[in-house]
């Protein structure tokens, strides 16, 4: 018979991991990277491409420490491929965000021009990335899965609302017992809504995820990569 451990497991107390944290909290977190499949990598083995041609790259941010331990946060950072307008907006959010949460894994103030800073808000490879630790501010948004407790409702997801820095107020009491914020606003609910019943001349949806290939609105050709991707004209990845 098979013994069981639990000096490893999470004390109650850390059981929150499952459940949402609350919005405006402020909680460290590590990053992972989801490397994607060969069938979806960009121009970087860590880029992953979408069907727009954009190329982001996939990350899983773990929540290290407090009451919320061990919850996963998922992001996406736009980093190339660029088209349109708001794809180009993406990656600068995506490129600010980046910058941050390197300068705070290695401690550089976003102010400090020397040498030594510049250097640091480099990266030889993407892979680098892999394993940085930072604080950053949680926001909550709705999820597409409907919640198997309440059919009324959608699921609650966590999602990374800014990158908290030397700049920001809360950086002194992220750095103390218990390291994290939690604020006490209420968590979000998002009600599930049908939608109202397609007329005859209505026009046809914009997606249909349950619907066949033959079903789906021709959405026409995807466009190419386009933009510059890190690694163009330099061996480094700058910020």
């Amino acid at each position: 018979m098979a013994g069981l451990d639990f000096n490893n497991a999470s004390t109650e107390q850390n059981a929150g991991a499952g459940s949402p944290i609350p919005p405006e909290s402020i909680v460290w977190v590590q990053l992972h990277i989801r490397y994607p499949e060969e069938s979806q990598r960009g121009s970087d083995p860590a880029f992953t491409r979408a069907r727009s041609g954009i190329e982001q790259i996939n990350t899983e941010l773990e929540v290290i420490q407090g009451k919320f331990k061990g919850k996963q946060i998922f992001h996406r950072f736009s980093v190339a491929g660029a088209v349109t307008p708001g794809q180009q907006k993406a990656v600068r959010i995506s490129m600010a965000q980046l910058r941050a949460l390197v300068e705070v894994h290695r401690g550089v103030t976003p102010d400090d021009a020397s040498p030594k800073a510049t250097e640091a808000r480099k990266l030889n490879d993407v892979s680098e990335l892999e394993g940085m630790k930072f604080p950053i501010r949680v926001a909550c948004e709705k999820s597409n899965q409907v919640s198997k407790h309440d059919q009324t409702k959608y699921y609650v997801n966590n999602a990374l609302e800014a990158v908290v820095t030397v700049t920001d107020p809360e950086w002194e009491a992220i750095h103390k017992a218990p390291f994290e914020v939690i604020t006490d606003n209420p968590i979000p609910e998002f009600s599930v809504t049908t939608p109202p019943a397609a007329s005859w001349n209505s026009a046809p949806a914009q997606s249909s995820g349950d619907a066949p290939s033959w079903g789906q609105p021709n959405a026409g050709p995807v466009p190419p990569a386009g933009g510059q991707p890190w690694g163009t004209n330099t061996d480094t990845v700058p910020f």
